[in-house]
């Protein structure tokens, strides 16, 4: 009981300190962007927590996020957590970003980049059609609220928001690609 709880804690306190320093940065000039995108450093730190965590933990720990998706208790470091394995490929994981994003869940409201979130979960190969199928209505409801809200996004612009996050994300995998986990 008690190294579990203390292995609990090595891997909430950095979370928790992550979250403590956005949350610090939200009181500067640009306060929704800050609680809306992290920097590359930040990614990069997250990847790097959950790539060091056994495999096992990190399934487990996605398969409580997924589950509780819409009661998450804490939804910050959720957040934080599955945004470290979104970037690292997890399609579950990036799933959670598309819903963390749709619904203001550790994060603020954010349609376009719920989009994209769900766009690149369904890059992935996903065996379980029905979550599949999930996750296409998700992203093709967040499209049809992109192209038909005010101001409207183009077909255009949603292709490049979608392209710079891909890129994004690969350059956050190179950065990373010869860390020891």
């Amino acid at each position: 009981m008690g190294k579990r709880l203390l292995r609990m804690a090595m891997i909430a306190l950095p979370l928790v300190l992550m979250s403590m320093t956005a949350a610090g940065q939200e009181s500067k000039a640009a306060p929704e962007r800050a609680r809306t995108e992290l920097a590359k450093d930040d990614i990069t730190t997250l990847m790097a927590m959950v790539g060091r965590l056994p495999a096992a933990e990190q399934d487990r720990r996605m398969e409580r996020i997924w589950e509780d998706l819409a009661v998450g208790k804490t939804p910050r470091s959720d957040f934080l957590f599955c945004t470290g394995y979104a970037y690292l490929g997890n399609y579950k994981a990036q799933a959670c970003l598309g819903y963390a994003y749709e619904n203001g869940r550790g994060v603020q409201r954010d349609t376009a980049a719920a989009y994209v979130w769900y766009s690149i979960a369904l890059d992935n190969p996903i065996r379980d059609i029905v979550e599949k199928q999930k996750i296409q209505a998700d992203r093709d409801r967040m499209k049809k609220t992109l192209l038909t809200g005010t101001p409207a996004k183009t077909e255009k612009e949603l292709d490049d928001l979608l392209k710079t996050q891909r890129e994004l994300k690969i350059e956050c995998q190179a950065e990373i690609r010869d860390t020891k986990f």
